[in-house]
């Protein structure tokens, strides 16, 4: 084993993740073979709908690169001030052809029609809630403005549900899948558009519908009160969706604005990323397979709004805290005992770093400290997982220039080279003193096994 050189691990504070808190007839040309029964629960199992996260404050679409697959939103740039209207009225409808058409079904214009039949067979299969109903409305004094994701430029509109007000209701009751259906796509959805009108300000939550079934797939979190922060500027909160089929669909449901006239969104978008762990690690990035695999295995954690920052380092704590849960959250030998001078036992990290020092993979500094939020070095991760992984594999020759054989962890760089853990620079340089980024440590632990 290299000599004890003391692990200078990389800045970041992995903070919890707001995502992981908690831990009708159908239409015949949209919809699959109808699945109930044991047979929906069953198709849960390979359905999910996983939050991303959000991005605050944010008016130009296009800028985010995001809605490239589809979108739509109402009432948009209206010339005049405008409110109870249908909602395909003036929208900007750019949907692929897998998601809907959407069905704007209005029970204010069915019964003036007088089409008792017709009504029933649309009813079933509407797009947005009719217990309200909901309705559009745009052009008003102070709504915000926005670049949709074509470029177009223009004040926001909105769909306004009165059902929402005091009760949680499917504002989108129905955004039915068909043929062409990706395996994985990316549902956003954008509020915070109305000047603090119309806020779904307790609840925002989306679902997927198996078939015809009564089984709801639920996205594993989702904000509610407390979690928003409206302030006229709009927000994108950001969904996954993975394993859904034709002839399933989407839902959403809302709740909030309890002195106005019912919560409202200015409109949804789509897109189709291979992967998307974080709302800023998705396709094509490098390392979205690793980081996506972390995240989901519960290992790495984002911050509270769904960011990951993957080229800043990561932290003594984080890499800690990543490791011990890849071992399965070890019981530690007397919890409550304080292992370091600045690393009490209600620290977040305490029983990680604890279980560091108690397996001996990591020590302290002399002063007796841990220092938890230095950063962690190149080498001192590569020598974490050498010892982790007890030295198995080859340990060639090292290969990287600045790495020569009696570096105190040459074997642990020799290891993470000849395994394929981790790579070297294009010059044939290792950098062992570099901080190791989030990013490159994701990769480091997914390739280590």
């Amino acid at each position: 084993m290299a000599g004890a050189a003391t692990l200078v691990f990389a800045v970041a504070v992995i903070a919890p993740t707001v995502g992981a808190v908690d831990d009708v007839a159908p239409s015949p040309d949209t919809t699959g073979p109808e699945t109930t029964g044991p047979d929906a629960v069953q198709a849960a199992d390979s359905r999910s709908v996983t939050y991303v996260g959000t991005h605050m404050d944010r008016a130009d679409l296009a800028a985010l690169g995001i809605g490239q697959a589809g979108y739509w939103f109402a009432q948009f740039d209206a010339p005049a001030p405008v409110e109870n209207r249908p909602t395909h009225e003036n929208d900007r409808d750019a949907l692929p052809q897998w998601a809907g058409p959407l069905n704007h079904f209005s029970i204010v214009e069915c019964d003036i029609a007088g089409d008792p039949a017709g009504c029933l067979e649309a009813f079933l299969t509407r797009t947005f809630s009719q217990d309200g109903p909901t309705r559009a409305a745009g052009g008003q004094p102070g709504w915000a403005t926005l670049t949709l994701p074509s470029g177009e430029t223009g004040q926001a509109g909105a769909v306004v549900d009165p059902h929402t007000v005091g009760n949680s209701n499917n504002t989108i009751n129905r955004i039915q899948l068909g043929e062409g259906v990706p395996e994985h796509f990316t549902f956003h959805v954008v509020v915070d558009t109305t000047a603090t009108q119309h806020d779904p300000t307790n609840r925002l939550r989306p679902r997927g519908n198996i078939g015809e079934s009564p089984v709801d797939v639920d996205a594993d979190w989702f904000p509610t009160t407390g979690d928003h922060v409206f302030n006229g500027v709009p927000d994108v909160h950001s969904f996954r969706f993975d394993g859904f089929q034709p002839g399933d669909y989407l839902k959403l449901q809302l709740n909030g604005d309890d002195d106005g006239g019912g919560a409202s969104i200015a409109g949804f978008m789509f897109d189709t990323f291979e992967c998307h762990a974080f709302i800023d690690v998705r396709s094509p990035h490098p390392f979205c397979e690793a980081i996506d695999e972390a995240r989901r295995g519960g290992v790495l954690d984002g911050w509270p709004r769904g960011e990951f920052r993957p080229g800043l380092p990561a932290s003594r704590q984080a890499v800690a805290a990543a490791l011990w849960r890849s071992a399965g959250r070890p019981a530690v030998v007397e919890p409550g005992q304080q292992r370091f001078t600045d690393v009490r036992p209600e620290h977040p990290f305490a029983e990680a770093i604890a279980w560091l020092a108690d397996t001996g993979l990591a020590e302290g500094y002399p002063d007796g400290s841990f220092r938890p939020d230095a950063v962690a070095s190149r080498q001192a991760v590569t020598a974490l997982l050498w010892r982790v992984h007890n030295g198995d594999g080859p340990t060639a020759g090292t290969t990287s220039t600045d790495v020569p054989s009696d570096h105190p962890f040459a074997a642990a760089i020799s290891w993470a080279l000849a395994s394929g853990v981790a790579e070297g620079y294009p010059d044939g340089s290792f950098r062992p003193a570099a901080p190791a980024s989030r990013q490159a440590f994701a990769a480091w632990l997914a390739a280590a096994g």
